[in-house]
């Protein structure tokens, strides 16, 4: 290959893989590149990750297999056309990598396509100076099945992406009443995605409560000062049998009550004896409740909050209703 046409060619096929992992990823339920608290996933939740309601990685896509395309045709015209879409594509490239400065987080996948963007106005340039020779048939159609090769094995390959479920949830999913399946909510009572997941929840199990077993993991995190005690609170009352009730309230109430006193408040509201939880918020076995349940969280490989298994499917993040209800239906479907 001659080294013009290679420059043309390479970076643009490197943006068109990184464009579709991260195209599959965002039309993904779970995860498949993008990890929970990762750059990709700030990047995917941002205001940018769409363009006058087109996701942004297909705009990607699109813009590189045009480059691609270009970089295998041969012509004045091609190399001209080249230049424009490069210099489009490198615009864009230079405003996302000012995305992530302004958002403090690097995305891998993003920054490769960004720097892919910019190598390739670099070698559009450099071709309309020194166009390589032409290229005979057999040549364009092996370059362009390379290109095709390029599009197709990332797709197929994340398209096909199993979710492992790990050996430390096998027992406890396994473990439901005839007819229902298991839900694990890993959730923080003051985490903000936690509280807006909780209501796409609640709203998604209507009419699907008795098929549905729930179970809550209490995960606080380091950065929200309530949440152990407004933690304790909820394990004391789910002892007491009274677990939804107190979780509801939790999930709704003011940050400012998420404390030892707010959660026994919302407990003898509940008609629990005032007594017998204030013991059971200073009893050691409580805290130990979430110590097991952190370490549960790590060893499945939690990385950020909310986290949901419903039946064998892994939720991560902030996912409307609609997501949280198909996902419920085709695990009760199974």
């Amino acid at each position: 290959m001659h080294r013009t046409r290679f420059a043309m060619l390479v970076p643009a096929l490197f943006g068109l893989a990184v464009s579709i992992v991260l195209f599959v990823d965002y039309q993904s339920a779970v995860p498949l590149a993008c990890g929970e608290g990762s750059g990709c996933e700030a990047a995917k939740r941002s205001a940018w990750a769409s363009i006058a309601g087109i996701s942004t990685p297909m705009l990607g896509v699109m813009g590189f297999s045009l480059l691609a395309s270009l970089a295998i045709s041969d012509g004045v015209l091609a190399r001209r056309t080249q230049v424009v879409v490069g210099a489009i594509c490198a615009l864009f490239g230079l405003f996302f990598i000012g995305v992530q400065v302004k958002l403090g987080r690097l995305c891998p996948y993003c920054a490769v396509a960004d720097v892919s963007s910019l190598l390739s106005l670099a070698a559009a340039w450099w071709a309309l100076r020194t166009p390589p020779p032409p290229l005979g048939p057999g040549g364009r159609w092996g370059f362009g099945l390379l290109t095709l090769a390029c599009g197709l094995v990332p797709l197929l390959t994340l398209s096909r992406k199993v979710v492992v479920v790990p050996d430390a949830l096998r027992a406890e999913l396994a473990a439901h009443p005839p007819g229902q399946i298991v839900l694990i909510d890993f959730a923080d009572f003051e985490c903000p995605y936690c509280r807006a997941m909780h209501e796409n929840l609640s709203a998604a199990l209507q009419g699907h409560e008795h098929q549905v077993h729930l179970v809550r993991k209490q995960v606080p995190l380091r950065m929200h000062p309530h949440a152990p005690d407004a933690a304790r609170g909820a394990v004391c009352a789910d002892k007491m049998g009274q677990g939804d009730r107190m979780a509801d309230a939790l999930f709704r109430a003011p940050l400012g009550s998420l404390t030892a006193q707010g959660t026994t408040r919302m407990a003898v509201a509940m008609g629990l004896d005032e007594q017998a939880f204030v013991k059971c918020l200073n009893d050691p076995g409580t805290d130990a409740v979430q110590v097991r349940d952190r370490a549960l969280y790590d060893a499945i490989g939690g990385e950020g909050l909310p986290l949901l298994w419903i039946g064998y499917t892994r939720l991560e993040g902030l996912n409307p209703e609609t997501e949280v209800r198909r996902v419920l239906e085709a695990e009760l479907a199974r």
